[in-house]
Parts: C-alpha cells; sequence; structure tokens
C-alpha cells in the first residue's frame, strides 16, 4: 500500500488513542486507548525509517537517519514543553479561559491529538519514491527468501 498511506493510518489511530486516553471515563478505558497509541506507533516506526531511506541521498544516509533517530528520541521531551505550556494555560486561565486544573491534564494530552494532525498534513508534500516490484511470487516478492 505504500509507506505513506500505513503513516497516515498510524496517525489516525494514535489520535484515536490519545483522545481516547485524554476523555476516558474509566481505567480500563484508557487501558485500551493507551493499546491503540502503541499500535499506532508500532505502525510508524515500522515504516519510518523504510521512507526515510529511500527520500535521502545514499552518501548522507547516516547523517539524516541520526537526525530522524534523535528527532524519534526528543518526542518524550517535546510532548512535556507542550503539554506543560496547555496544562498552564488552562489551568491558570490564560487567555480569557476560565481556570480548570483538573481538566487541564485531559487539555494537555488532548493537544496530542491536534499534533497528530499536523504530523500528518506535513507528510503530504512528501513524494515518496515508486517501489520496484520483484517478478517472482511469494515472500521474494516481499523481500523475504522465495
Amino acid at each position: 500500500v505504500g509507506r505513506k498511506p500505513v503513516i497516515w493510518a498510524a496517525c489516525a489511530i494514535g489520535a484515536v488513542g490519545t483522545a481516547g486516553f485524554a476523555f476516558a471515563p474509566r481505567v480500563e478505558v484508557a487501558v485500551g486507548a493507551g493499546l491503540l497509541v502503541g499500535a499506532g506507533s508500532g505502525m510508524f516506526l515500522a515504516v519510518d525509517w523504510a521512507l526515510l531511506s529511500e527520500l535521502v541521498p545514499k552518501a548522507s544516509s547516516g547523517r539524516y537517519m541520526g537526525m530522524s533517530q534523535l528527532a524519534t528520541a526528543l518526542q518524550g521531551v517535546t510532548a512535556l514543553i507542550f503539554g506543560g505550556l496547555v496544562l498552564d494555560i488552562v489551568a491558570n486561565g490564560f487567555l480569557g479561559l476560565d481556570p480548570d486544573f483538573a481538566g487541564s491534564a485531559r487539555w494537555a494530552i488532548g493537544f496530542g491529538v491536534l499534533l497528530y494532525v499536523v504530523s500528518a498534513l506535513l507528510l503530504v508534500p512528501v513524494k515518496e519514491p515508486e517501489r520496484r516490484r520483484s517478478s517472482g511470487g511469494g515472500l521474494g516478492a516481499l523481500g523475504g527468501a522465495g
């Protein structure tokens, strides 16, 4: 199906899971939503380097792979920065909002849904290279021994 559709599906699954996690009425729902976030993350990690390796020049692939790994590793720190800002804005009533300390964590987590949408939109202009199809059948066409 291509790598971009898998990444978009991963964003959609992650966004649904994040929304479910943010607004879960019970722990059981939050756990189920967390499983969706994990599935979306796994799907993304399964194809992001494959797409990147097709897009970057071979001579500088190590540098780009390193930047990709750094971006992936910094996602937790970035989430804390954005989440903390949203938490403060909602909890303290900035921007004319009513102060809501109890709901601020839900808003901070829910902000992640917006970031999934932004991530999916940033992928739109990327042109996925044509992949060559193997003439053989079976597993060989998928890259395995055949």
